[in-house]
């Protein structure tokens, strides 16, 4: 523990001396990062099942082979990533990575397993998933950034390639009522008591869903853990180790969304939780392989190098600082997109610190930006940028930009 904090710090007062190198430079030299940006552009489209071919295939190809660890940094719910990502589990399954780790928690991840061992096909499966618990009018699913319909054709593509689903997060608002059932399915002798606690558990987590929807003030996390009658169902239907394990991951999950609905800092909790899971999966996947390779597809704020935008130690750090004991390597590619429905987003707000970035993007083509070069151009300060274009320049080793993008469409 004392060396990956003592990584971490080293990493951080590197990361500092070299935005405030970067923050010296002048606005008006803008054009010297595009220059640097431009030379390490390869553009490239998907073929017509969205594979990787050509020169692209061949550069990611090299880097998957000498990395354990590859993380996906994504703008949620786009339908361009969801392409790509289904021709690069290709890729990953052909350099011999076998677990897929998500945004998600570990028993929204089982169910996943679960939908992809029945008939149908994922498509067809987490579409009856998001019908039985979800509500497509107010955009409620039990199956968070794997529910949409784009969403199903890299998940098939993970299951037909081998890959195992792994889940590091807390379990997810919505999922709830799926989780009860399941513990209630397990109980073989089902009492009276049990059933009249299971109903009602089931009827309040399904009002609460749509109150969490429409009042932003409904603390929902905080009333699951102080539920004295769903309390009393999960104490019922621990009857195995399974459960109790379940059990305690949405206690953990309510407790981390109370301290964050009254406004008490859970982040750092939350990445804790995820470092943790990641572990335990590590160790049980490693068990006679010692480099077992991993693919990450998280938000774009958990897989930076250092500390977070938000000053998290997030599960990026954790898993560079595993890679770095294990002498092996985690390589990042930061998702973007500069097109949405057709329009240009560079100069809109929110974007405004990625304008230079999102300049090398085209409406009919990917883009894919090696960024490492550009950190010695900095350090020899021979590149002009901002602090913040700094920072993703560090904290990322690739930079993806989609063409034209669309939200991914629900799947009901």
């Amino acid at each position: 523990m004392g060396l990956q904090t003592n990584t971490l710090k080293t990493v951080n007062r590197f990361l500092c001396i070299l935005m405030l190198l970067a923050g010296n430079s002048l606005r008006g030299q803008e054009t010297d990062l595009n220059t640097a940006l431009q030379e390490h552009t390869t553009y490239f489209t998907l073929g017509p099942d969205h594979q990787l071919t050509g020169p692209v295939s061949e550069i990611l190809k090299k880097e998957l082979s000498q990395n354990q660890f590859v993380g996906l940094a994504e703008l949620h719910h786009s339908e361009q990533l969801s392409f790509f990502t289904t021709g690069f589990l290709d890729l990953l399954g052909a350099e011999g990575f076998k677990h897929f780790a998500m945004e998600m928690g570990p028993y929204q991840a089982n169910t996943l397993t679960g939908l992809s061992k029945k008939t149908g096909g994922m498509l067809e499966n987490i579409r009856q998933a998001n019908k039985a618990y979800g509500s497509k009018l107010m955009q409620i699913t039990p199956l968070v950034f794997s529910n949409h319909r784009e969403d199903a054709l890299f998940l098939q593509k993970a299951v037909d390639t081998g890959f195992r689903f792994w889940g590091l997060d807390q379990e997810h608002t919505f999922s709830y009522e799926m989780h009860f059932d399941t513990l209630y399915e397990n109980v073989s002798n089902k009492s009276a008591e049990l059933t009249a606690l299971y109903e009602e558990s089931k009827s309040t987590v399904r009002k609460w869903n749509k109150k969490e929807v429409l009042k932003g003030k409904f603390k929902m996390g905080c009333e699951l853990l102080w539920s004295e009658n769903i309390d009393k169902f999960l104490n019922l239907v621990s009857v195995d180790e399974e459960s109790k394990s379940r059990v305690d991951a949405m206690r953990i999950s309510w407790n981390i969304y109370c301290e964050l609905e009254n406004n008490r800092p859970s982040n750092q909790k939350r990445a804790n939780y995820m470092k943790a899971n990641f572990d335990s999966l590590l160790t049980v996947a490693s068990a006679g392989n010692s480099q077992a390779k991993v693919f990450l597809k998280f938000g774009s704020v958990h897989l930076t190098r250092g500390k977070s935008p938000f000053g998290v130690d997030d599960i990026g750090q954790h898993v560079r600082e595993v890679a770095e004991k294990n002498q092996s390597g985690f390589l990042t590619i930061r998702h973007m997109k500069r097109f949405r429905n057709g329009k240009d987003l560079i100069g809109k707000k929110g974007w405004e610190n990625s304008t230079n970035f999102m300049k090398q993007g085209k409406k009919e083509e990917w883009a894919l930006i090696d960024l490492r070069p550009l950190r010695a151009l900095i350090k020899e300060g021979k590149l002009s940028c901002t602090k913040r274009e700094a920072y993703e320049i560090y904290s990322y080793d690739f930079m993806l930009i989609s063409p034209d993008d669309h939200k991914a469409k629900q799947n009901f």
